[in-house]
């Protein structure tokens, strides 16, 4: 079974299942050793598959949705969102003869 410290953080244990699962043990295997469902080790099991984490990747806080995202052009120069809104809106009338 396990020899040494018993894992204790969530993260211990994630990397535990990891160890795991890289040792070739299945899910159900895993889950009975850390003490875990079979939906969790896989799910832990999958993160990890597609970040080198086992943890979900972390979902950007409303400060950070909000911040506004900075653009450049090929040349390096900045790009203004809202003077394209303004230029989009002026093509707009003349295709469309307003």
């Amino acid at each position: 079974m396990l020899s040494g410290k018993i894992p204790e953080t969530r993260d211990e244990k994630c990397w535990l299942v990891i160890g795991a699962h890289q040792a070739c043990a299945t899910p159900k295997q895993i889950a009975r050793m850390c003490g875990l469902s079979p939906t969790q080790v896989i799910r832990i099991i999958d993160n990890f598959k597609r970040t080198g984490t086992p943890n979900p990747p972390k979902r950007p806080t409303k400060k950070e949705k909000l911040k506004p995202l900075v653009e450049y052009d090929e040349e390096g120069n900045f790009i203004d969102s809202s003077d394209e809104e303004a230029n989009n809106d002026e093509d707009m009338a003349e295709v469309c003869n307003l």
